[in-house]
């Protein structure tokens, strides 16, 4: 599923339009929980708050589709696309890949931020002893007479 496709396109307008409050109710406490996560040198601790933010707000995100197509089927005269539940089920088995992606890089921006260069440096090569230098050799033909 990608934007462009009708499906795709179907299930965010109807988050956007009907499911957006429960969305919020997920996305605010994900992105706190990312924020306090990121304050902390651990990285088991970082990454366990990484995985709570993303379990929160992909509840959100498929509470946020369940609500706003049951909103639009109780609507007077619904067209037939508001009956097309695949959409909902697409979110709750891939509405974790928005969630990892959104936070994800919310939480690298933020340890970036806070840590700088205190977090463990990426690797480097290591240091080599120098070199030993070369004999010099004599470029000219040495001639006699």
């Amino acid at each position: 599923m990608s934007p462009g496709n009708p499906l795709v396109d179907e299930h965010l307008w109807v988050l956007w339009t009907y499911g957006w409050f429960p969305f919020l109710l997920g996305w605010i406490p994900a992105c706190l929980c990312i924020f306090v996560g990121s304050g902390f040198k651990s990285q088991v601790t970082r990454g366990l708050f990484l995985g709570v933010g993303i379990l929160l707000m992909w509840g959100g995100y498929f509470m946020g589709v369940e609500r706003g197509y049951s909103i639009w089927q109780s609507l007077p005269n619904p067209p037939d696309e508001a009956f097309s539940d695949t959409d909902a089920a697409a979110g709750l088995f891939l509405g974790w890949l928005p969630s990892l992606v959104f936070l994800g890089c919310l939480h690298a921006l933020l340890i970036r931020i806070r840590h700088g260069r205190r977090l463990p440096p990426s690797y480097q090569f290591p240091h080599l002893p120098p070199l030993s230098p070369k004999p010099s050799h004599s470029t000219e033909n040495e001639t006699t007479s």
